[in-house]
């Protein structure tokens, strides 16, 4: 029992200090006031889309959310040109402040978002769960080929959205 224990008390330090190491490494950082690119597999398919989290001060433990539909010149699988128009340069300028949770789902090339409803529904409903948004406070938002899609995606789906903003 006593080498036992004087075997413990020497690997002890090493054990702490290892665990110590593998702690820091191994800890997610909080992302607050950025993008952060995503992947959701839909249909066998794998969809890149980014998504603004709001810092913990500007949208408090339950943020709003903002769907953003791009417009015709942004479709893709890239998952970022939708970021580079509309509100992405806007949340760039105040990305401290800005107290939502934004979405960017990305219609595939040569698609409307007409035909993109579960696309839309899936990123969403995925930001949802992993950034804790409030599901009844969830806006949407386009322009151009997404205005439209605002009202399409509004049309199918009454009651999801407590805003549009085509």
């Amino acid at each position: 029992m006593r080498n036992v224990l004087a075997t413990w008390c020497r690997r002890l330090p090493i054990l702490l200090a290892l665990v110590a190491v593998a702690g820091c490494v191994s800890l997610p950082q909080r992302v607050e006031g950025a993008f952060v690119e995503r992947t959701l597999r839909l249909d066998g398919v794998d969809r890149r889309y980014q998504v603004f989290v709001p810092s913990s001060a500007a949208g408090g433990r339950h943020p709003p959310v903002v769907v953003f539909l791009h417009g015709s010149g942004e479709r893709g699988d890239d998952g970022l040109k939708p970021t580079l128009v509309g509100v992405g340069p806007y949340l760039r300028a105040h990305r401290d402040d800005f107290p939502a949770i934004v979405v960017f789902p990305q219609a595939p090339a040569g698609t409307e978002w007409s035909g993109n409803l579960p696309l839309v529904e899936a990123t969403l409903d995925a930001v949802l769960r992993e950034f804790r948004g409030d599901a009844r406070r969830v806006s949407v938002t386009g322009l151009s080929m997404g205005g439209y899609g605002v009202w399409d995606v509004a049309l199918r789906t009454p009651g999801r959205f407590a805003a549009l903003a085509p």
